[in-house]
């Protein structure tokens, strides 16, 4: 007998259901998958993502929190005895949740 870890599983509303291999393979025409794919992406330019390393790194030590808060308030950053790192100047963050993309065909 498998183990339950050797097992295709499907998981949908109502449960779980163990594919056996023959049904897991007849889902998708296995050749359609492997090869598909690589139409829409002919021509893409590839996708290179840099790391964003600072330039430059400082530890700053602080006596009190008087003082901490001091700093704070010259940065313009919200600073607590919490905060292992800050961005200066302070990073602002994209809401990019609320963007879609769609193909004209689906718009």
């Amino acid at each position: 007998m498998n183990s339950l870890l050797d097992k295709k599983w499907l998981v949908g509303i109502t449960g779980v259901i163990i594919l056996s291999d023959d049904k897991q393979n007849n889902l998708f025409d296995q050749e359609e998958i492997k090869e598909d794919w690589r139409k829409d992406w002919d021509g893409m330019p590839e996708f290179e993502q840099y790391p964003k390393e600072a330039y430059h790194k400082i530890i700053v030590r602080f006596d009190s929190e008087e003082e901490l808060q001091s700093f704070a308030k010259i940065l313009g950053q919200d600073i607590n005895n919490k905060t292992k790192s800050i961005w200066h100047p302070k990073l602002k963050f994209a809401n990019h949740f609320n963007k879609r993309y769609f193909d004209k065909d689906e718009s």
